[in-house]
């Protein structure tokens, strides 16, 4: 591998590592009312019920969107209808509340300098999309629809709220990176899974190849050569400036355990397009 500058290095380090830390961000603030205001008009307005501040990150996927819809279903901030002693044991659908969501990309906002950074915020046309997914998800889980209102995206919006409690969290949607990492999928052995994979007919075949193929591989795979460029040339750099054998061990290390994440990505996906298969044959 050619060496990069040291600057180039570490942009193309950085890079990598956003691609495989992609996680879509939700603020959440339960509240006895919330409004929403944008051009003089009133698009939103709840009663009791929570507001979903939504924050979009580079790399985000619908799978994530649709993950954290339904977390936030169920996740109990109130107490139990029966046993007001019981905090925490009631979802917003329990009670039957309402939810206002407001798209909000400065949730991945950096600060290099004084002036805040939103590059690591998705561009608007995608994360519109991905904003809308997860609108649509909230009403479908919702048991009503109407039970879901929204700002408008991309807009100058002036949120007016109750905090109740107040009760304030986050919830960070599980990183693509983080998943295929503590996923562990054996490929060799005789196990029930390996066992129905293997009598798979051709068409299956053809269907992971598709899968495996799709342009996320693609992209985390282009990044890991990128990540491996970037150690590479710092390796090279340090040499150059006779680093110690500890700081050379220690990039050697982090090489191979960025290596270990693109081969579990891969595994993952393979293992993802296998099942889905499987259950279709079924």
């Amino acid at each position: 591998l050619k060496p990069l500058g040291p600057r180039r290095a570490v942009a193309c380090i950085i890079v990598f590592w956003r691609t495989l830390s992609t996680s879509m961000k939700l603020v959440i603030q339960r509240v006895t009312h919330a409004s929403v205001f944008a051009d003089g008009e009133m698009p939103g307005k709840i009663g009791p019920g929570l507001v979903l501040l939504l924050g979009v990150e580079q790399g985000d996927t619908l799978e994530q969107a649709l993950q954290l819809a339904t977390k936030v279903l169920k996740i109990r901030l109130w107490p139990d209808l029966k046993d007001p002693q019981k905090q925490w044991s009631a979802s917003v659908v329990d009670v039957g509340y309402e939810i206002l969501v407001v798209s909000q990309f400065t949730l991945f906002a950096t600060f290099k300098k004084p002036k805040p950074d939103f590059h690591q915020a998705m561009g608007g046309d995608e994360a519109k999309s991905l904003y809308e997914a997860f609108v649509e998800h909230c009403r479908a889980g919702s048991g009503d629809p109407s039970r879901v209102a929204t700002g408008v995206f991309g807009a100058m919006m002036q949120v007016e709220l109750c905090n109740d409690g107040p009760v304030t969290v986050e919830l960070v949607a599980e990183s693509t990176a983080d998943k295929s990492a503590a996923a562990d999928i054996p490929l060799s052995g005789k196990g029930p899974e390996q066992t129905k994979t293997s009598r798979q007919p051709k068409a299956a075949s053809a269907q992971l190849r598709g899968f495996v193929d799709a342009p996320a591989i693609l992209g985390r795979i282009r990044a890991f050569i990128c990540g491996c460029r970037a150690f590479c040339s710092l390796q090279w750099c340090c040499a150059r400036r006779h680093a110690t054998l500890v700081t050379l061990v220690r990039a050697h290390r982090l090489l191979h355990s960025l290596g270990a994440i693109a081969v579990a990505v891969m595994r993952d996906r393979s293992h993802e397009g296998m099942s889905g298969v499987s259950n279709k044959k079924k």
